[in-house]
C-alpha cells in the first residue's frame, strides 16, 4: 500500500515513496513554515518527512500482517479441510447407525406379534406371571 501526497497542483500525484531525489522537499519548502526554501519545491505539497517515514512503517506493518494472515490461512486450509471431512465421516456413521437402530426396532417389533400370534396363550400366561411378580416387587 502506497500513500500518495495530495497536491493543489496539475503535476500527478506520485507516492511518497516513489519520488525521484530532484522531487524531494524539506519542511522548510512549504508555504507557511520558516526556513529555506528550494526551487523543487511544489505548491501544496503538505506530506512531510515523518508523514513518509510513519506511512512507510504503516504500509510495512500491513504488508507483514498480510503476509502472517496468508501463512496461517494456508497452514489452516489442510487441517479444516481433514477436520470437515471427519465431520462428514461422523455424520454419514450416524445417519447409517440411526438407520440400523431403526431397522432393528422394526424387526423386533414385528418378531414380538408373530410370536404372539404364533402361541396367544403361552403370551397371555407370560404376561399374568409378569404382572404377578412385578406387583409383589412394587409392595416391598
Amino acid at each position: 500500500m502506497t500513500t500518495t501526497a495530495p497536491t493543489t497542483s496539475s503535476t500527478p500525484s506520485v507516492p511518497t515513496g516513489l519520488k525521484s531525489s530532484r522531487d524531494d522537499t524539506s519542511t522548510a519548502d512549504r508555504p507557511g513554515s520558516m526556513g529555506n526554501t528550494s526551487a523543487g519545491s511544489r505548491p501544496g505539497d503538505t506530506a512531510t518527512a515523518g508523514d513518509s517515514s510513519s506511512g512507510d512503517v504503516m504500509s510495512r506493518v500491513v504488508q507483514g500482517a498480510h503476509d502472517t494472515i496468508d501463512r496461517v490461512a494456508d497452514t489452516a486450509a489442510p487441517h479444516l479441510q481433514r477436520l470437515q471431512e471427519g465431520v462428514n465421516a461422523a455424520s454419514e456413521t450416524l445417519h447409517q447407525q440411526t438407520d440400523h437402530a431403526r431397522e432393528m426396532g422394526h424387526d423386533w417389533t414385528e418378531a414380538a406379534r408373530q410370536v404372539v400370534r404364533e402361541h396367544p396363550l403361552a403370551t397371555v400366561a407370560a404376561a399374568l406371571v409378569a404382572g404377578m411378580v412385578l406387583a409383589r416387587l412394587s409392595q416391598r
